[in-house]
């Protein structure tokens, strides 16, 4: 969202007339046969050529791509009373006495421990080392670690029996030419995975809070998913200063729906009259002819291109503007049909979605069927405190033709809270995601600071009633999910304010304040259940720099909130809210990165914001006044250089 003119439209449009036509243990992810795959959509893994290694070295980027001891400065290994020694490839894999290693796979006996060894080469540097160890099987016996610097020991840890989920381990090492380092297993009979990294930057550089490849900001983004070849495009626009209404338009491309390029030969569409694609050439058309200038004398602007396949024809959702200018913007939020599959002629009068906004600009609308209901979203400048989102949206009536849908009869609803700006909904294969992009400060305005993040690919839910929801569909929580790093148990937290009683089932009661977490935290999931027992207000409390956030169900009005706060931020206290379901029970899902939450309950309902936390390590707990918390995991995010 942004006062920018009307020529960029070209870019919009051309995007739809263009396109529109972990090896060995992944996340397990258990479904039925005819469910949905999802891994499908994360299946695009950067390959060892295509990495900048200046920063890290990673064990699969390693000896993992060829078969050759010692490459990149890994090896295959094991050790005894004797010390360590290098296995040998019977053409299939590292093979030991009791050891096995399978790329990032490996299997250890009793008595035996498999080792994976990186060596330094070059200068003396300090290095972080961390990763995740997670069983392949329930069956499988627990498996120790440790990592030795010089045959010194720096670190252990333990996965449990059956702990699938794995554990995060992570250490400082000082490296000099020579040093070798190395990840020794131990276990009764086990099968599980670990990719060690070796880190020589800032690890907390590796956010999934992304920067265009180019290290711009995100704004208005335009998704297209190409189902054939199983890609992702992101259309944006970016600028340095948007005080100046200096936007530039970008291309980037990604398939895993994570890690992005940018396809530079398409940064400037402004200049372009056709991209060839798979040679076909396509033809741009000014969406402009699709208005009726007899009405909206100045055109339309954000305009979004929908092609129908079911009716053999195109729709355009756009802002028609009566008047657009600096002394006064008048528009209405309008649907066009054209009259042919091409887009040559259009439908008149344009069916009437939302009438008269005037400074409150309809932003990056789009339209889509889901289901047997055509929906209409827009996001409305000037319509919160940050003056930019959240993304609103309109349910047709089942059955029903969107150009024979009374629109203006019917009230909009909420996808995501004011954090989320921009977003636009695609389809991507048999589901549902949006895309949007979220303020790169906590407070936004002025203009200056427009443009932020890419969200997490949000899988949009069609409720039974028509309503639509978000979720972090469960592939994408099994890929991001890097290993635990605290599990409540009795005696493994502290009241620090309040009362709390430890019950069955590893569950705590928090009465009228709240327990911390033993440790420090930082870029994390954190998951739990949540019982109100007639609770007003329950969930997570981050404590950093003596300052409160909160991410929490509250109830008031009888009616219930997701929202996040910051209860000691005089300027910003509530940082995003959304309605929820008023129920007793809630299952909790939420990620903070960065600064940024992006919060899930019920699989039903997500909510984004942005706080003023800065990416350094926080105090973790829960709070509440008598309910109850059940389940509570807190794992580690997975970093970016490992998708």
């Amino acid at each position: 969202m942004k006062p920018k003119v009307l020529k960029t439209l070209a870019f919009v449009l051309t995007l739809l007339v263009v396109f529109g036509s972990v090896a060995s243990c992944k996340p397990n992810v258990t479904e039925k046969p005819d469910e949905f795959d999802y891994s499908a959509l994360y299946g695009g893994k950067k390959s060892y050529e295509n990495v900048d290694m200046k920063n890290y070295s990673m064990a699969e980027f390693g000896y993992a791509e060829r078969v050759e001891q010692g490459f990149n400065g890994w090896y295959y290994a094991q050790k005894n009373a004797y010390g360590v020694r290098n296995l040998t490839h019977d053409g299939n894999v590292w093979q030991g006495e009791g050891v096995s290693f399978d790329k990032d796979k490996a299997t250890v006996s009793s008595g035996a421990f498999a080792v994976r060894r990186y060596v330094h080469k070059g200068n003396s540097e300090s290095a972080t080392v961390f990763g995740k160890v997670a069983l392949c099987s329930v069956t499988d016996k627990a498996v120790t670690l440790s990592v030795e610097v010089d045959g010194v020991k720096k670190y252990e840890c333990e996965v449990a029996d059956g702990d699938t989920e794995g554990v995060y381990f992570q250490t400082d090492v000082d490296l000099s030419d020579g040093t070798t380092v190395d990840f020794v297993f131990g276990s009764d009979g086990a099968t599980f995975t670990c990719n060690p990294v070796v880190y020589f930057g800032d690890i907390s550089d590796e956010t999934l809070c992304r920067l265009t490849p180019f290290g711009k900001y995100y704004g208005d983004v335009f998704p297209w998913y190409d189902e054939e070849n199983g890609k992702l495009y992101l259309g944006y626009i970016w600028t340095d200063d948007a005080r100046l209404n200096d936007y530039k338009n970008a291309l980037d491309v990604s398939d895993n729906m994570l890690t992005y390029t940018n396809v530079p030969e398409a940064n400037n569409y402004n200049t372009w009259d056709r991209y060839k694609n798979g040679g076909r050439v396509h033809f741009l058309f000014d969406v402009n002819k699709a208005v009726d200038k007899s009405v909206y004398t100045f055109g339309a602007r954000d305009n979004m291109v929908y092609r129908d396949k079911q009716n053999n024809r195109m729709l355009i959702v756009a802002g028609a503007y009566y008047r657009f200018d600096a002394a006064e913007q008048t528009s209405d939020l309008v649907i066009y049909a054209s009259d042919d599959e091409f887009g040559l002629g259009w439908s008149r009068p344009a069916k009437i979605v939302a009438k008269g906004y005037s400074r409150n600009l309809p932003e990056c609308p789009s339209l889509m069927k889901i289901g047997n209901r055509w929906y209409v979203f827009v996001s409305v400048a000037y319509n919160t405190a940050h003056q930019v989102g959240p993304l609103q949206y309109w349910t047709g009536d089942e059955n029903v033709d969107c150009m024979d849908v009374d629109w203006q009869s019917k009230s909009f609803d909420f996808v995501d809270g004011e954090d989320l700006c921009a977003a636009r909904p695609i389809h991507v294969k048999d589901k549902v995601y949006m895309w949007g992009w979220i303020p790169r400060t906590y407070d936004t305005m002025p203009w200056s600071p427009w443009g932020g993040y890419l969200n997490l690919p949000r899988e949009v839910v069609q409720r039974a009633d028509g309503s639509l929801g978000g979720r972090m569909d469960p592939y994408l929580t099994k890929l991001l999910n890097y290993g635990a790093v605290y599990r409540l148990n009795e005696g493994n937290y502290v009241t620090a304010q309040g009362t709390a009683n430890y019950g069955s089932g590893n569950t705590v009661t928090v009465n009228d304040g709240y327990v911390l977490f033993g440790g420090n935290y930082s870029r994390n999931m954190v998951k739990f259940d949540l019982d109100m027992n007639g609770s007003d207000e329950a969930g997570a409390i981050l404590i950093q720099d003596g300052k409160r956030y909160q991410v929490s169900v509250v109830k008031r009005d009888g009616n219930a909130y997701m929202q996040v706060s910051s209860p000691d931020d005089d300027k910003h206290k509530l940082n995003s809210c959304i309605k929820v379901e008023n129920a007793r029970h809630y299952e909790v899902k939420f990620t903070v990165d960065n600064g940024i939450v992006e919060f899930f309950v019920n699989d039903n309902y997500a909510l984004t914001a942005h706080t003023a936390m800065g990416n350094g390590t926080y105090s973790l707990g829960l709070y509440g006044n008598g309910a109850t918390f059940g389940n509570v995991n807190v794992y580690k995010l997975t970093p970016y250089c490992v998708l």
